[in-house]
């Protein structure tokens, strides 16, 4: 009768199976998440298709409230209208690319009517790779691209996404991800202690999203909000397959070197 066995060989397959298993499971659950925000962008109902006016952020009937939670948000078109912009709030997310084109996100704080705050992603500028030099110097200064109030004043469509989409970070220095307001992604809690600086004596009223502007705000950027089609979705089930069956053929091998091993013993 062969007994299995372990050995080396039949241990790192078993490895490479529970490897596959965990990528599987975090590429369908990646599908997953990427399902549900298409089933929050799409209409509800036919009211949804008639309403020509976007709920207005900050106004009488659409106040913040601390119950106010990202997933309710999420992916909903609302109207920016009155307020002001913050000053000093410009920051700039770096390599972010737009059709081929290195560049920036350009985020600003606003306090909309109610008193609350909201960051805005105005759009899209072009901007070479790299945190050092000239070109990058006015990023971090954040001495282009400010604000236009009287694109604030007249009102703007924007849709609101509880992820920027983060980039992969290779460092955890603070000074390396963000120099000045040239930032590698959006750090909720430095975002949060730059407005405890510039609003002291505040008690912040945040919301808990980031609000892209699906209009032009004319003040040259490139406005492009994220969407994601079936096709992305699909992408990741595919990925997912893929995992799963190299986790069998792992499984096999495992079992097939350890037998193997346990024959030639006998």
């Amino acid at each position: 009768m062969t007994h299995y066995r372990l050995n080396l060989a039949a241990l790192f397959c078993l490895a490479l199976a529970i490897l596959g298993l965990v990528l599987a499971n975090w590429q369908w659950s990646r599908a997953q998440f990427k399902e549900q925000q298409i089933e929050r962008a799409a209409p509800r109902g036919s009211l949804d298709s008639v309403v020509s006016m976007p709920t207005a952020l900050g106004g009488p009937g659409f106040s913040w409230s601390k119950d106010r939670s990202a997933d309710s948000l999420d992916q909903k078109t609302y109207r920016l209208q009155g307020g002001e912009w913050i000053t000093g709030t410009q920051l700039f997310l770096d390599n972010r690319a737009l059709n081929g084109r290195a560049g920036v996100h350009v985020l600003t704080a606003a306090r909309l009517n109610d008193g609350s705050i909201a960051w805005v992603n105005r759009g899209w500028a072009p901007k070479t790779p790299g945190t050092q030099g000239p070109t990058a110097e006015p990023f971090i200064q954040a001495s282009v691209h400010p604000p236009n109030q009287t694109t604030l004043d007249k009102g703007f469509e924007v849709v609101a996404h509880k992820s920027l989409m983060r980039r992969v970070e290779l460092s955890e220095n603070d000074a390396v991800l963000r120099q000045g307001a040239l930032w590698q992604n959006f750090d909720a809690r430095a975002a949060s202690e730059l407005l405890g600086r510039l609003l002291p004596n505040e008690a912040v009223q945040l919301w808990p999203v980031i609000f892209w502007a699906a209009a032009s705000l004319e003040d040259g950027l490139v406005q492009q909000p994220p969407r994601i089609a079936q096709d992305d979705v699909a992408k990741h089930y595919g990925y997912a397959f893929q995992w799963v069956l190299l986790t069998l053929v792992a499984l096999f091998f495992a079992w097939k070197l350890g037998r193997k091993s346990s024959a030639a013993e006998a």
